[in-house]
C-alpha cells in the first residue's frame, strides 16, 4: 500500500519514502535479499535528483552492505567518498557516521590495535567525544585489556547510560554496549531500559508494514 498510494498520485517522493522505510523494515527483519531489491529502488529514485544528502546516504549504505558481504576495499572507499559528500554538506553526524563505519571495518578486519590509541586520546581530549566511549570498552574488550575495559564500562553505566547523548550515534552506542557485554561475560545493570530510539524504530516498522 505504502507504494501503490503514491504511485497511483504519480509522487516520486513519497515513492522513494516507501522505498526507504519498506527497506527499513525488511532489514529489521533480515530479509537481506527482499532488502536489497527495496534499497536499489530507492537508490536509483534519488541518486536522479543528485541532491548530496542522498548521495551521501546511499554511498553510506552501499558501505555497510559492502563490508556485511566482506568486500572491505569497497567498504573503505565508499564510506570515505560519503564522508567527502558530507564534509561539503557541513552536517554534523558525517564524522560520526564515517567513524563508526571504519570503526566496524578495522574490526573486520582485525585491526582495532590501530585504533586504540586514536580513539583514547580522542576522548582525553574532547568532551564531546563521549559517544565513542562504548566503542572504547568494546576495543579494551576485544583487545584483551579486561581491567581497562571494566573501567570503562562502570564509568558509562554508572548512571545508567543517561550521559551518552542522544544523537545520530545513537543506535550505534547500543550496538557497542552489546558487544562489549557479550565479550566480558557481563550482565547488563539491573535497571537497564530497553532504549527509546529501539522502541521507536520497531514501532515505525509495525505501522509501515
Amino acid at each position: 500500500e505504502m507504494l501503490d498510494l503514491p504511485k497511483a498520485a504519480n509522487d516520486p517522493d513519497v515513492m522513494h519514502e516507501g522505498h526507504w522505510w519498506r527497506g527499513y523494515c525488511l532489514l529489521e527483519l533480515g530479509d537481506m535479499a527482499a532488502y536489497d531489491i527495496e534499497f536499489d529502488a530507492w537508490a536509483r529514485g534519488v541518486e536522479e535528483t543528485n541532491q548530496p544528502f542522498y548521495l551521501s546516504i546511499a554511498a553510506t549504505v552501499r558501505a555497510m552492505r559492502s563490508l556485511t558481504r566482506g568486500r572491505f576495499e569497497d567498504c573503505e572507499r565508499l564510506a570515505q567518498h560519503a564522508f567527502a559528500i558530507g564534509q561539503r554538506l557541513q552536517t554534523d553526524t558525517a564524522a560520526g557516521v564515517f567513524g563508526l563505519q571504519m570503526f566496524a571495518l578495522r574490526r573486520e578486519q582485525g585491526r582495532l590495535k590501530e585504533v586504540e590509541p586514536v580513539v583514547r586520546v580522542f576522548i582525553q581530549q574532547h568532551s564531546v567525544a563521549a559517544a565513542w566511549r562504548p566503542g572504547l570498552a568494546l576495543i579494551y574488550s576485544e583487545l584483551g585489556s579486561t581491567e581497562d575495559a571494566r573501567a570503562e564500562f562502570e564509568n558509562l553505566a554508572q548512571h545508567n547510560f543517561a550521559d551518552l547523548p542522544r544523537d545520530g550515534a545513537v543506535d550505534g552506542n547500543h550496538d557497542l554496549h552489546g558487544g562489549h557485554l557479550h565479550l566480558s561475560g557481563r550482565p547488563g545493570p539491573r535497571r537497564c531500559v530497553v532504549p527509546q530510539s529501539l522502541t521507536i524504530r520497531r514501532a515505525q516498522c509495525s505501522r509501515q508494514q
